[in-house]
């Protein structure tokens, strides 16, 4: 079994946080030295910084059509004042 410093310091990431959110993660304190990148890391080397703005413009734009799409087809409310 692994110990909870081991899972830590092969998880985690100074830069990224804690993958367990553990506020006294050794690592994110600068007690305990990561092994190796994280995933999230790892990600961003394969994919530049340029492609994921594009990536999250396309994902915005479709919550934007979307919420305008529900906003069309909801019905209005007027409310009743006695």
């Amino acid at each position: 079994m692994i110990s909870p410093a081991n899972m830590h310091t092969s998880h985690c990431c100074v830069q990224h946080g804690c993958k367990y959110g553990d506020n006294n993660c050794p690592v994110t304190k600068l007690q305990a030295k990561q092994n190796h990148e994280c995933s999230q890391c790892c990600r961003q080397k394969e994919q530049p910084e340029h492609v994921r703005v594009k990536n999250l413009q396309k994902l915005l734009k479709r919550a934007h059509k979307k919420a305008n799409t529900l906003n069309r087809n909801a019905k209005p409310y007027y409310p009743t004042y006695h």
